[in-house]
């Protein structure tokens, strides 16, 4: 049970997961350089892949869903469009949020933002949409990105709805 809370997900772990160290060896390696070969391991040894926080849906000791949780903020300097670039860390993000969730038995991203992804021009509002639309061919995928309050009501609604019911989400 302990594991469920975890927000912190070790890249060794993930590799050995799959591919597995031998085939990233192979597969993946550089020819030449300090990471080549039976080295490559150290280059993403004791890196992590975090996650901002987690809500649990559990019931009678069992996992019911692992819901993976990102915090993002923008701002407008100008009022125009929304300032640097630092939100494309949340487009990994998502990619190692596939490997993450194969390890639990329902497991969904949230991505909670503030209201200025949806005020100021931008090109994350809906290239989220687009990545999480084109992602849900994996049927266990599910991203839901949050900057509304119609949009945190829905995410709201469905874990009330779940408390309430005691049914699965």
């Amino acid at each position: 049970m302990r594991a469920w809370l975890s927000c912190r997900f070790n890249v060794t772990d993930l590799v050995g997961a799959y591919p597995g160290e031998p085939e990233a060896i192979q597969r993946y390696a550089p020819e030449t350089g300090p990471y080549s070969g039976p080295n490559y391991p150290a280059m993403y040894g004791n890196r992590r892949t975090t996650f901002d926080d987690t809500i649990l849906l559990e019931e009678k000791g069992v996992l019911v869903e692992k819901m993976l949780l990102e915090y993002k903020t923008a701002k407008s300097s100008r009022g125009v469009a929304i300032d640097g670039n630092a939100h494309e860390r949340l487009s990994f993000q998502a990619l190692q949020y596939l490997e993450v969730a194969t390890r639990y038995p329902s497991c969904s991203f949230v991505v909670f933002a503030n209201g200025a992804f949806a005020r100021y021009k931008n090109k994350y509002h809906v290239n989220f949409r687009i990545q999480a639309d084109r992602l849900s061919v994996f049927s266990w995928f599910r991203m839901e990105h949050c900057c509304t309050g119609p949009e945190y009501g829905r995410v709201i609604g469905r874990l009330i709805d779940w408390i309430c019911s005691g049914a699965q989400p």
